[in-house]
């Protein structure tokens, strides 16, 4: 929680960032991994999003021959899911699917290619007919006017798409950009205000033919200073969907996919406002920590196998 204020609170001057925080931590992928295995391993709500979003597939595929998983749920995604998911379409009544082909979106390579290993051989010793596509990358960096291309979606396959806490990333990519413009927006105010000022000092006296007259009540005139001027009032824009947001889902419903399996964070911090952000971060966060406590009190096992440092790290880079 720390690192995410500062970082938010220099964000504004990079250069400044980079040099006092180290991004190091964030980087290396040993870490990474390890921190996103023992989150999984301890926390009780990636799995009860998978068996959900497992039984809820394998509905939606009920009597199809050809079936096409595509998993969007990036660092969350974890081979057991689709290891158990073959298991549930090998037991349907009707039999397995004819094929099954799983698409997985991630960031780590090398993942990806230990998760084709281990999928591929679960199938094959179930004697399904398995195929596997792993797409390098994150849900935020996908071409979503290509995603048939990219996912490699061809006709006649019964399509599922599975999301896990990854739909926030795309709020992310628009508050970014929102930040931007806002930023650009602010230094155009100034330098408007600071071109005003210089104007009116430029102009002749009163008493002058060609002078420019200001009311001593005009809110909109220029100051003193750049810096206490006051912009003109503007209507408060209606809501709207978050473009990233809205392009994704445009695009998956252009797929026809037979279900989307969302599982998202209960979470408001993406609003305009920074004390509500931050008081909506502190109330989401202390709960997810407190999970993790009452886990780690429950199950001996999981308490034996988690020292301070690992716990440390699965709260800095998994969710602090």
């Amino acid at each position: 929680m720390v690192d995410c204020l500062a970082r938010r609170l220099l964000r504004p001057v990079q250069a400044i960032t980079d040099a006092l925080i180290d991004p190091s931590v964030y980087l290396d992928r040993r870490s990474v991994r390890a921190a996103r295995r023992g989150f999984f391993e301890l926390s009780p709500f990636p799995k009860v999003a998978f068996v959900v979003g497992n039984r809820a597939i394998v509905e939606a595929v009920e009597n199809e021959s050809l079936v096409h998983v595509v998993g969007m749920s990036g660092p969350f995604t974890q081979p057991c899911q689709w290891i158990q998911l073959l298991h549930e379409l090998r037991r349907r009544p009707e039999g397995p699917p004819r094929v099954v082909r799983l698409t997985v979106v991630h960031d780590d390579g090398e993942l990806l290619a230990k998760m084709e290993e281990l999928v591929s051989d679960e199938a094959e010793e179930l004697g399904m007919e398995f195929q596997f596509h792993g797409v390098v990358g994150q849900l935020e960096d996908l071409d979503f006017s290509n995603l048939r291309n990219v996912l490699e979606i061809k006709s006649g396959e019964a399509l599922v798409v599975s999301c896990t806490l990854q739909l926030h990333r795309l709020l992310a990519a628009d508050d970014d950009a929102m930040y931007s413009s806002r930023s650009a927006h602010l230094n155009q105010m100034a330098s408007i205000a600071q071109l005003q000022h210089m104007a009116v000092n430029s102009c002749p006296s009163s008493s002058g033919g060609g002078s420019v007259q200001y009311k001593d009540d005009d809110p909109y005139r220029s100051p003193a200073t750049p810096l206490t001027f006051v912009s003109p009032p503007v209507s408060t824009p209606h809501f709207q969907t978050p473009a990233a947001l809205a392009s994704f889902l445009s695009a998956v419903r252009a797929l026809s996919p037979k279900i989307l399996v969302v599982a998202e964070q209960d979470a408001d911090h993406n609003g305009v406002s920074f004390r509500k952000r931050f008081c909506e971060a502190l109330h989401h966060y202390a709960a997810v920590f407190d999970s993790l406590d009452a886990a780690a009190a429950t199950t001996s096992a999981a308490s034996r196998l988690w020292s301070p440092d690992e716990r440390a790290q699965v709260e800095r880079v998994v969710v602090g």
